[in-house]
């Protein structure tokens, strides 16, 4: 019997955070071989509380997967790539504590999600993308100032540990467990900066290919753009006037481009986190024999 016909995914997008894969799941969506859920993320594997509910309730969400013409089937969520016990010797040395950033600070996550796939979807097809893990950190700092989880006057490497802003981005430790877990044959690495950005048409055709279904197709809005960062302005009003920051900016879009007020990452923010995570990258590098153009 086929993975369609199970209601199992045939692949998964893992990650990372923050790197297109909001991008990539509406370009998967539009393919008419591939399968995917109305909800992009699942979080089944990474939530404790949603794996707790067992295959069943993750094959609901896979209902209509056997339709005719699909040879694809899949889920996005992009936390799956995060292994929380993943804590480099450089947060240390940078003068952060690692106990803020081990498994134990994240009760509510399974740790080893790799192996978790693997029991449950052993032949699964996995996709990856990775962006500048400091551009990427900055970036999720704002998404969760933009969810409202965090003030806007934060310093992002004071709650760098939460939400996974700042671990998320141990990309050498992550993969390592998921090759092994899985064949590296298995997991198709894709850059952001190098691939994505410059060649979005032959980047989805790298992964049309890997997932197994026609590769020469073309979705509609390729070049659309996929949760742009709000303003620093609205960001501030959106936090303390949730029910009415979107309906003022709305009217008033020149509120956009006001100076003030701003939510910081420091130049010294920045040189600290390019410094923590160089050396992974470098580790990164040599482990899938390709450079990242722009990371160090």
């Amino acid at each position: 019997m086929s993975a369609a016909t199970m209601n199992q995914p045939t692949f998964l997008v893992i990650g990372a955070q923050k790197a297109a894969t909001t991008w990539l799941a509406r370009a998967l969506e539009k393919h008419p071989e591939v399968f995917t859920p109305e909800r992009k993320e699942l979080h089944y594997f990474d939530l404790k509380a949603n794996h707790a509910q067992g295959p069943g309730w993750y094959a609901r969400h896979f209902a209509g997967a056997d339709a005719p013409g699909v040879r694809a089937v899949g889920e996005c969520t992009p936390n799956y790539l995060w292994v929380t016990s993943a804590v480099p010797p450089e947060v240390e040395a940078a003068g952060l504590d690692p106990s803020r950033y081990g498994a134990q600070a994240y009760p509510d996550v399974n740790d080893d999600i790799p192996a978790l796939v693997r029991r449950e979807l052993p032949d699964a097809k996995l996709v990856v993308i990775l962006r500048d893990p400091v551009a990427r950190t900055v970036s999720s700092f704002h998404h969760h100032v933009r969810r409202r989880r965090l003030p806007p006057w934060s310093r992002l490497l004071e709650v760098g540990d939460r939400y996974g802003i700042v671990p998320m981005s141990f990309y050498d430790m992550h993969l390592d467990r998921w090759f092994e877990c899985f064949d590296p044959e298995r997991v198709l690495v894709l850059g952001f900066e190098d691939e994505v950005i410059p060649e979005p048409e032959a980047t989805l055709g790298k992964v049309f290919r890997h997932i197994g279904v026609d590769d020469t197709f073309v979705p509609e809005g390729l070049g659309e753009k996929k949760n742009e960062r709000a303003s620093d302005p609205f960001l501030y009003a959106n936090y303390v006037w949730p029910t009415g920051a979107e309906k003022l900016f709305g009217r008033f879009p020149r509120l956009h481009d006001l100076e003030r007020p701003r939510v910081v990452v420091t130049a010294d923010e920045w040189k600290t986190l390019r410094t923590l995570f160089a050396p992974g990258v470098e580790r990164l590098e040599k482990r899938l024999g390709r450079s990242f153009i722009g990371w160090r």
